[in-house]
């Protein structure tokens, strides 16, 4: 069991990591949709597909990370998808 302080800089890490993303992807995007829209999300889901961070990005998006990433591992395969995929 991870004690309460720990818990929550943990998740703040992780939170802050998704922030980074989406600045990230917001600063380099050509897409009208992504840089007038903001219609975009960025997280960190588990190897199940399972949330484990996320941005404060489009709220839609949230209830469909899970299907989403588990429609792109039976798609794709889990052992095909590599470290930088998106």
């Amino acid at each position: 069991m991870v004690d309460k302080i720990t818990f929550e800089v943990i998740n703040s890490s992780l939170t802050a990591i998704c922030r980074l993303m989406g600045n990230s992807l917001y600063r380099t995007a050509y897409s009208t949709i992504i840089v007038d829209c903001m219609d975009f999300s960025c997280a960190i889901l588990d190897r199940d597909g399972e949330l484990i961070a996320q941005q404060e990005g489009c709220p839609i998006h949230v209830g469909t990370l899970h299907s989403t990433a588990k429609h792109a591992f039976e798609e794709y395969g889990i052992d095909n998808i590599e470290h930088g995929d998106i």
